[in-house]
């Protein structure tokens, strides 16, 4: 252990003290506990001074030199001394439950929806932002009140043994997997790493605490808990404690809940996958006595999470906008949805897909063949990012612009493109940096 029970009782005085705990002092506004931790290419010791002075009510940090300074805790790795913390954090809070949500996509966005039910009725802590890994879900819990009804953390890996990892730190009471599928491949070894890393969560649960949530209609996933023994809620479309389908997507879902009873949404999210999103959160509420026609309510004024599934019109174009990540699974799904509501005169920016090992050219390729598949004859293709690289020959062939990766000449091209264009499709992993497409593309079409 890093912390000794003195260590923890001087952070503790600074943390119940502290408005926030921060690992970034352009967060600092006064009040706050900033935790120095390293980074790829420095240390957060050398902004512990910054940090006193803009405010902060002590620090974290692994400077001898430090030593002397009032409300200054010095340790030897500030990073294991922020996750053996948490965990002694955690064991103090005092919630209904905590839930952990992980998955290959839809993460954040059910994640954000269950916290956005149980809301209604209950005090709800979550994640600031994308904060799903060894850092984001200690800083998470340690940002968490004591007396907080829920406690929803969203759980990310890109390797086997990190769920359980964060698990150990959260120690979650129920579980939900949105759904498995190729992502990250390369950290994972394979598809069968990817199953065995994102189960995880199924064993910690079945192991430590009392709830999982299944979707009827993942087989996989069905298989996968077949031996847990605790609590399972099942939702979906055709059976389970709560079922919902899509009544229209014209652009946005509108959807009936058939079971417990029939009541329809209107939705602000795009994308049919998204309907097994709030099935989940909705079998949260429901689990947590939140009556159907409240959960109804805050599904119909959820607003999609920034940079995922959102569809925006701009002027007269239409701007599917989901740049945030993207793996061969959502992709497809993304581009399937975008299809249904977008028959014609569309323009399809597709940003590379990252960390797919030696599967990334036959999954680039999968993708680009859908495309073309359903392309109408004014519709256009733009591909950024090196890993559309092997397909050069292809896409050459069919007049695809590309680029290894996002400048100002492809900026150019798509913008030209753009002109007259009712439909743009935008997703791609974050690497890309298809959010600064985006930005040019709301310029252009500013009123």
């Amino acid at each position: 252990m890093i912390l000794s029970d003195e260590a923890i009782e001087k952070i503790w005085s600074l943390h119940r003290n502290s408005k926030k705990v921060v690992f970034d002092t352009r967060e600092i506004k006064g009040g706050e506990l900033f935790w120095a931790l390293p980074g790829t290419r420095t240390h957060g010791n050398k902004y512990v001074n910054e940090a006193l002075q803009k405010g902060a009510i002590g620090a974290i940090c692994s400077d001898q030199s430090k030593t002397d300074l009032n409300n200054v805790v010095v340790v030897k790795d500030t990073l294991k001394a922020l996750q053996q913390y948490a965990t002694w954090y955690r064991k103090r809070i005092k919630a209904k439950a905590v839930i952990g949500v992980t998955g290959s996509s839809g993460k954040t966005t059910t994640r954000s929806l269950i916290s956005h039910v149980l809301s209604s009725m209950y005090s709800v802590s979550q994640p600031e932002r994308n904060f799903n890994n060894h850092i984001g879900v200690p800083i998470t819990i340690l940002n968490t009140p004591l007396n907080t009804d829920f406690l929803v953390l969203e759980l990310g890996a890109n390797h086997i043994g990190e769920i359980e990892f964060l698990c150990q730190i959260a120690q979650p009471t129920e579980g939900l997997i949105t759904n498995i599928g190729r992502a990250h491949l390369e950290g994972f070894g394979s598809f069968e790493g990817v199953i065995q890393a994102k189960t995880e969560l199924y064993r910690w649960i079945d192991q430590h605490g009392d709830t999982l949530y299944f979707n009827c209609e993942d087989a996989l996933l069905i298989n996968k808990s077949a031996k847990t023994r605790v609590n399972k809620i099942y939702y979906g479309v055709r059976s389970g404690k709560i079922t919902a389908r899509i009544i229209s997507a014209n652009p946005f879902l509108k959807i009936r809940f058939n079971k417990p009873f029939n009541i329809s949404v209107n939705t602000q999210l795009a994308g049919k996958y998204n309907l097994y999103n709030m099935l989940a959160a909705a079998a949260v509420g429901l689990k947590h006595n939140i009556p159907l026609r409240i959960i109804a309510k805050q599904l119909a004024t959820f607003r999609p999470v920034e940079m995922r599934s959102n569809l925006v019109k701009l002027k007269n174009t239409w701007v599917w906008y989901d740049a945030y990540n993207a793996n061969p699974d959502s992709m497809l799904a993304s581009l399937k949805s975008f299809t249904e509501i977008a028959p014609d005169n569309r323009l399809f920016v597709l940003g590379s897909m990252k960390e797919l090992g030696k599967e990334s050219a036959h999954l680039h390729r999968k993708i680009l063949e859908y495309v073309i598949k359903v392309m109408a004859p004014n519709d256009k293709i733009v591909c950024i990012g090196q890993e559309w690289t092997e397909l050069l020959p292809e896409l050459t062939s069919k007049g695809i612009h590309w680029s290894a990766s996002l400048d100002s000449k492809i900026e150019k091209i798509i913008l030209n493109l753009l002109k007259n264009r009712k439909y743009v499709f935008l997703k791609g992993s974050r690497e890309n940096r298809l959010e600064l497409v985006f930005q040019k593309i709301k310029e252009l079409l500013a009123d």
